[in-house]
């Protein structure tokens, strides 16, 4: 996206001067011949040191070809920071046994097995002090409203998942789950179908009714009994119940809700709560059509996230009119801000011309393209 707006300068040509006349190419004179090296005329004992000297150079150079090469090959040690999300280390298995049990989520997963004569360092036990690093420190670490890569990158070190995945034999690279604030998770979507019949669900392809569905949408959390706030208070069922309405919150409308509306982790309602005080809302294409164009040629209307796609927010049009944040694939009204530098042009129709393959369902972008939807669901309530 950003390439496009790199200005593109006119290419000029240099001047041309007056063509020069080449000089005379001068007649070329053979020199005197002088007595040159002769291999023939040599001793046989001359020929043989020769010889023997020149494998001794060869083996040399080769020496230090493989020196040199080796030493190309081997690991940075000083490897350039990645800038993205850190992740923060497994800590070294403590000899003491968890009390918490592994939860059952159908066992483990194994990686690419590590060749048998695999030399490791042996590890040893001790108190250590892990130090670590990042690009930046970001300025929100609130789960609810961060929005950016730095911010995640704390969040990873002060928030604990339901699970997570470490290391049950690192010489041959198996994983396992391993509870943190879950101590098992169930799958009861089978038993609680009456339940999920009061929420409006995408059902997956294939599955005509929600009497059909089997397994996938209803899970049952045990909590880690141990987990508890700073001050002691106890993490229970309650904790998580009040977190997620705050999160779905259709006053605050917090940034990462995203995450629990839409997706394969949006939460049963929380769409329709989210949305409760609006009278419409905008969904990805793909929650009804197979393309963009799919959705155009039913008579639908694909909008482009304007402020996200391009940075048009606070863009103005002729008439002062600020960019709104979803332009249809069809408007022409042109928004022009700066960027660097230089005038900065956007339209809805410029987006689908330029843009609308690319943001096509299923091509990764699909998130920067939307179609609109009455809400059917206003005045929902969280606990329906």
């Amino acid at each position: 996206m950003e390439e496009n707006k790199v200005p593109v300068q006119e290419e000029t040509q240099a001047p041309q001067s007056e063509p020069k006349t080449a000089p005379e190419t001068p007649k070329y004179v053979p020199a005197e011949k002088k007595p040159g090296f002769s291999w023939n005329a040599l001793s046989k004992q001359v020929k043989t040191a020769i010889i023997a000297g020149a494998a001794v150079v060869l083996v040399v150079v080769i020496a230090l070809v493989a020196i040199l090469g080796g030493g190309a090959n081997k690991p940075d040690p000083t490897p350039t920071p990645d800038s993205g999300n850190v992740t923060p280390p497994t800590p070294d298995p403590d000899p003491t046994p968890d009390p918490v049990p592994t939860p059952d989520l159908g066992g483990v997963f194994e990686a690419p097995v590590r060749p048998a004569d695999a030399k490791l360092p042996e590890a040893k036990l001790g108190d250590y002090t892990y130090n670590s690093w990042s690009t930046a420190l970001g300025s929100n670490w609130n789960a609810h409203t961060w929005e950016t890569s730095a911010e995640s990158s704390m969040l990873g070190y002060i928030t604990s998942p339901f699970v997570s995945i470490e290391a049950k034999d690192t010489v041959n690279g198996i994983y396992q789950w391993v509870g943190e604030m879950a101590t098992a998770i169930k799958d009861v979507t089978k038993d609680k179908l009456d339940l999920l019949a009061n929420y409006n669900i995408n059902l997956p392809a294939g599955v005509e009714k929600v009497e059909d569905i089997e397994k996938g949408f209803v899970f049952e959390f045990t909590l880690n009994p141990n987990a508890k706030w700073q001050d002691g208070t106890p993490i229970n069922a309650d904790s998580y119940v009040y977190s997620m309405q705050m999160l779905l919150d259709p006053t605050m409308k917090n940034y990462r809700a995203n995450l629990y509306i839409d997706g394969e982790s949006a939460i049963a309602g929380g769409k329709d709560y989210y949305y409760s005080l609006d009278e419409g809302f905008y969904s990805g294409v793909a929650t009804k059509y197979a393309s963009n164009q799919a959705a155009i040629d039913a008579g639908d209307v694909v909008y482009f996230n304007a402020w996200n796609l391009w940075g048009a927010k606070g863009y103005p049009d002729e008439n002062g009119n600020e960019c709104p944040e979803w332009l249809a694939y069809n408007d022409e009204t042109v928004y022009t801000g700066v960027y660097n530098g230089q005038p900065d042009p956007v339209s809805g129709a410029y987006l689908w011309e330029n843009y609308g393959a690319m943001c096509d369902v299923g091509s990764g972008y699909e998130s920067y393209v939307a179609i609109y939807s009455a809400n059917e669901n206003m005045g929902a309530t969280y606990d329906e």
